[in-house]
C-alpha cells in the first residue's frame, strides 16, 4: 500500500490529474493501481497545487440524505477488550429510532496488539464479518484505523474479507469525506506512519476515532470542529497526552448526529449497567449561504 508521497512518481500523478480533468472517472486507474483509495487520489491532486479546496465536492465518497445518523468507533473485534453486546445494542437503538446509516471511525479489528489468544488477524476479520449484525435497512460506512492498517499490511486478504459484505462499505484509510444532507463532513482515524498530504478545514464537521473518549475541539471560524468518538470496546483506562484528561475512565458509547434547517445536533450516549444513557449534546448552528 502507498504510505507516503515518496512512493508516488510523476507518471502516476499526471495520470490522476488527467482522469480528474476529463471525467473524474478513476476506475480504469484502479485496475492498474489497486492501492488508489480515495484519500490517496485526493492527496495526489491536492499536492499538485493546481486545484482549489472545492475539489472535495467531486471526491466525497458517499452522499447521505438521511437527516439522522449514528457514529461508532474502535470496536477492536478480536481483542481482549471487545464487547459485541455493545454492537447489538447499537443496532437495536438504530432500529428503534429509525436510523439507517452507521459510520465507523476505524480500528474495526485488533490486529496483533492485544488480541485474544488464538484469534489471529484472518480469524478476526472473519469473526467481524460473520457476527456484525445485518439489517436490510441499515448500511455501515467505515474508515480503516491504525489497527486495521497494521493487519492489512501483514496480509492483504484482510482487506478483501472486510469488503465482502454489501451492507458494510470500507471507504479508505486515515481520512474520508462524505456529503451529508448537503454538508461535507469527514471521518478520521490517526495512522502515525501514513504520511499522505491531506487538506484541512475543507469539511464542516470531522468525526474522529482513535482517542477512546468523547470530547470536542471547536474552531473559532466555525468549520472543521472535531468530534472525538467514544470507543465501542471495554478498554478499562486509556491514557492520553493531554494532562487535563489523563487517567480518565473510558466510557464506551456512540454518537448520533441530526441535521435540521438551523442546526446540527450531536449527542453522546454511553453504555452503563446494561442500559444506554444520554450524556452530552453539542449543537452547531448552520450558517446561511
Amino acid at each position: 500500500m502507498i504510505k507516503s508521497f515518496r512512493e508516488i512518481d510523476n507518471n502516476l500523478t499526471n495520470e490522476v490529474c488527467n482522469c480528474f480533468e476529463k471525467n473524474f472517472d478513476f476506475n480504469s486507474l484502479r485496475e492498474n493501481y489497486p492501492f488508489l483509495d480515495y484519500n490517496v487520489l485526493y492527496s495526489i491532486l491536492y499536492s499538485t497545487g493546481k486545484y482549489s479546496e472545492n475539489i472535495y465536492n467531486y471526491l466525497y465518497q458517499v452522499n447521505i440524505d438521511d437527516s439522522k445518523i449514528l457514529i461508532i468507533s474502535d470496536t477492536h473485534y478480536g481483542s481482549m477488550y471487545e464487547n459485541f453486546n455493545y454492537t447489538y445494542d447499537v443496532f437495536h437503538f438504530a432500529t428503534a429510532n429509525g436510523i439507517r446509516v452507521i459510520l465507523h471511525g476505524g480500528d474495526i479489528i485488533e490486529a496483533n496488539i492485544k488480541q485474544r489468544r488464538g484469534c489471529g488477524i484472518i480469524k478476526q476479520a472473519d469473526y467481524f464479518i460473520s457476527r456484525y449484525p445485518f439489517d436490510n435497512n441499515i448500511n455501515t460506512y467505515a474508515i480503516l484505523g491504525n489497527h486495521d492498517y497494521l493487519a492489512i499490511n501483514k496480509n492483504q486478504r484482510i482487506r478483501d474479507i472486510l469488503n465482502s459484505r454489501n451492507d458494510i462499505n470500507m471507504l479508505g484509510f486515515k481520512k474520508v469525506y462524505l456529503k451529508w444532507c448537503g454538508h461535507i463532513i469527514s471521518l478520521q482515524h490517526d495512522i502515525e506512519n501514513f504520511k499522505l498530504n491531506l487538506p484541512i478545514n475543507a469539511e464542516y464537521l470531522s468525526f474522529k476515532g482513535h482517542s477512546h473518549f468523547y470530547h470536542i475541539k471547536e474552531k473559532k471560524k466555525g468549520k472543521n470542529e472535531r468530534i472525538y468518538i467514544p470507543p465501542m470496546c471495554s478498554d478499562p483506562v486509556y491514557y492520553v497526552s493531554n494532562p487535563q484528561v489523563q487517567d480518565r475512565m473510558v466510557k464506551p458509547g456512540f454518537l448520533t448526529a441530526e441535521v435540521d434547517e438551523t442546526d446540527i445536533i450531536v449527542t453522546n450516549y454511553s453504555f452503563a449497567h446494561g442500559e444506554i444513557v444520554k450524556q452530552n449534546e453539542f449543537k452547531k448552528i448552520l450558517k446561511r449561504k
